[in-house]
């Protein structure tokens, strides 16, 4: 049953969606050129899923623009300078982007006017603004997983008129890469020295000591992190095992809250106090003990990422414990009490290679 529960752990981790939940973790990144289908007469719209407003009064449509579609390729690509933690790269990436150009559009709007010329007198001029928008939508997938996000972003509007078409367009993809860079820094969150773009991040991790686990004492615990140093982690253990008729026991129940600083830039290893309380029965010769346990120390590990959301902690506690208890032995079926004793302990306290799974 314990082995099951550990694989039921394992398999659902597997299929739980996650983007970027290794925190600093930088990936490389494949970007597929923009896929964008020009007007035809069967198909005037261009890409399939391209919608055109009607132009407003006084306004022209203009025909789409298939030669800014290298120029958007090129302001997409740009935009991943400034999303630290994906890598543009040009073979295979740990995340794939690809998408489709869905609109490119600009319209032009006339108006007279009086000017005074330079002879003094007024004349008639034409004046011809231009606006521009522009569509894509990106696709951003997980090489590992198969998993896929999809985004719609745009730049550009019919409120705002510039001297030229060009530069209408210019402002609308730079609007459209603002847009990019500013949801995926979202989606790949940094954190270093304490610097964020989430500094409130909360992390929520389900834990399980496997030393515990092999030793047939069922171990579980929960660790909630906060701006992604500061941690505070609880794990519990209890188990009761009898045989020989029950002349031979193993029983424990422990609780050990603990609160950890973590170091580093990419915040693996760490350091931290614990506190430590308990009780225990074991009987494995002639006497047994039974009694309680108390202490606490300083505590040190690291954690090793699995993948994203999966890691090993390994961790070591040094520190104090107190125990008192009273010793006995069975004689036909019934225990017998042989006294007290207690014993005090400067040393290890406590070692775990820890399975932990990041759910939040």
């Amino acid at each position: 049953m314990k082995k099951q529960f550990l694989l039921a752990i394992l398999f659902v981790c597997m299929i739980t969606p996650s983007f970027g939940q290794n925190m600093n973790e930088a990936y490389s990144l494949h970007i597929d050129p923009l896929t964008y289908a020009e007007p035809t007469k069967s198909n005037p719209d261009g890409s399939a899923s391209a919608t055109d407003a009607q132009a407003a009064p006084g306004q022209n449509d203009n025909n789409r623009h298939p030669e800014v579609v290298s120029y958007i390729n090129a302001v997409v690509s740009t935009a991943f300078a400034d999303v630290p933690r994906l890598t543009p790269v040009d073979g295979a990436g740990q995340f794939n982007l690809s998408g489709e150009v869905i609109d490119i559009d600009t319209r032009t709007k006339s108006r007279t006017a009086e000017l005074k010329g330079s002879d003094g007198e007024m004349v008639k001029k034409t004046i011809t603004t231009h606006s521009a928008s522009v569509a894509v939508s990106l696709a951003l997938t997980d090489a590992a997983t198969g998993q896929t996000r999809t985004h719609k972003f745009t730049g550009g509007d019919d409120s705002h008129y510039f001297n030229s078409e060009e530069a209408a367009i210019e402002a609308a993809l730079n609007i459209m890469q603002g847009k990019i860079v500013k949801y995926y820094n979202k989606l790949f969150p940094l954190t270093v020295d304490g610097a964020s773009d989430n500094r409130n991040q909360i992390g929520l991790y389900l834990r399980a000591n496997l030393l515990r686990w092999a030793t047939l004492t069922p171990d579980l615990g929960l660790e909630l992190r906060f701006k992604q140093r500061y941690a505070l982690v609880v794990n519990g253990s209890w188990t009761s095992w009898s045989w020989n008729d029950k002349d031979r026991r193993y029983a424990l129940r422990e609780i050990a809250p603990e609160f950890r600083y973590y170091i580093g830039k990419k915040c693996r290893g760490y350091v931290g106090a614990m506190y430590k309380v308990g009780a225990f029965n074991y009987k494995f010769s002639e006497y047994g003990k039974q009694g309680n346990i108390l202490g606490g120390g300083i505590t040190g590990g690291y954690a090793l990422p699995l993948n994203r959301c999966l890691s090993l902690d390994f961790s070591l506690g040094l520190g104090y414990l107190h125990a008192n208890y009273d010793r006995y032995n069975v004689i036909d079926g019934v225990r017998v009490h042989q006294g007290r004793g207690e014993k005090d302990w400067w040393g290890p306290i406590s070692a775990a290679v820890t399975l932990t799974w990041k759910i939040l």
